[in-house]
């Protein structure tokens, strides 16, 4: 049985074990599983850094015909491409049969890496890379106290900026849902700083709340939960801050394709709780995990795949012309808000 564990995984993942070949990145932290894949993908099966080639598939795609991983790693054989890693992001459908195909002609001169949510112990495919010789299943998940100390030292030593003890406990409260999004903060913290003083708790807390004060995040919620006058005052209160439209629009795009991704999870069968509970973390929103449980339902919410198409084209719009901007975000969040709102009333209807 070859799982590293989560307080081994980092270590691992910069020097792997050299008989391993194929390597499952999964989790509930989504920067995490993509930091620990791309250290993967930037080593060769010697364990050595390398500009190698990466050549990234469709877990869907792969699963229609098992031998199109095959041929991939057959290829590297017949054409001088150097070090090479195959990138395969799972999707709905099952996976197992090509990864079985391409296990029967191991070792072989790729490195493949699959990219996954969260897993249980049970599920297939994670059982599957536990169970082989020459394969390893890395679980990502949230920082722990220890890990996000550790993760804050490193940055900032690197930029040569340093940080107060208030400071690091302070951001050691914010940071730590996401890997990806802790890094990007800590590296606004060390832009800011620029190696010229101790980072305070008022830096801490200036910097980072300005930064996510804007983005409208708890608006687009309120919206999504079919909370009109609340998604009203919002609006108001940010009228001033309507140059950031940019932001708020793809951050509304952002909870949308969160929402829809997550009704696609219900419907492959993985449980409306744990649907729930990566929403709630690809949104960094467990600060109103209770009211988003009671209030949304994800697999019977609003049309997700027609709301995308809406913030889709408010972001495109944008970028060429600011004309009714703020106005057609309005109109498209209290829209959306009146919707949520109108199926909520529906649902007693039709139980």
């Amino acid at each position: 049985m070859v799982a590293i564990a989560h307080r081994n995984a980092d270590e691992y993942v910069q020097t792997p074990q050299p008989s391993h070949h194929m390597f499952l990145v999964y989790g509930t932290d989504a920067g995490l599983v993509s930091e620990r894949s791309r250290s993967l993908l930037r080593t060769d099966i010697g364990g050595k850094t390398s500009s190698q080639q990466t050549i990234s598939l469709s877990g869907d795609v792969v699963a229609s015909d098992p031998n199109i991983l095959l041929d991939e790693i057959h290829s590297l054989k017949l054409f001088d491409r150097g070090p090479a890693a195959i990138r395969l992001s799972i999707g709905a459908r099952n996976l197992l049969p090509a990864l079985e195909l391409a296990m029967k002609g191991a070792p072989f001169e790729a490195r493949i890496v699959v990219e996954a949510g969260p897993l249980k112990p049970a599920a297939p495919l994670r059982k599957w890379f536990e169970s082989q010789e020459l394969a390893a299943a890395i679980g990502c998940y949230s920082d722990q106290s220890k890990d996000l100390r550790r993760l804050i030292v490193q940055q900032m030593s690197s930029c040569g900026a340093s940080i107060e003890s208030d400071a690091m406990a302070l951001l050691l409260e914010i940071l730590g849902e996401d890997r990806g999004i802790s890094r990007s903060e800590i590296d606004k913290l060390c832009l800011y700083a620029n190696g010229q003083h101790a980072i305070t708790p008022r830096d801490v807390a200036e910097i980072l709340a300005t930064s996510s004060s804007i983005d409208g995040g708890d608006m687009i919620m309120d919206a999504i939960l079919g909370k009109i006058d609340a998604t009203i005052d919002s609006l108001s209160a940010i009228g001033t801050q309507m140059s950031e439209f940019n932001s708020v629009s793809a951050n509304a795009l952002k909870h949308i394709v969160a929402l829809h991704s997550a009704r696609i999870q219900i419907a492959a069968g993985f449980g409306r709780d744990a649907a729930l509970e990566n929403f709630l973390r690809s949104l960094n929103a467990f600060k109103r995990k209770q009211e988003i449980s009671i209030g949304l339902k994800l697999e019977d919410s609003v049309d997700a795949v027609q709301l995308i198409n809406c913030f889709y084209d408010l972001v495109r719009d944008a970028r060429h012309t600011s004309l009714l901007a703020e106005t057609k975000l309005a109109r498209a969040l209290i829209a959306l808000a009146n919707a949520s709102r109108k199926r909520q009333k529906q649902k007693p209807q039709s139980a």
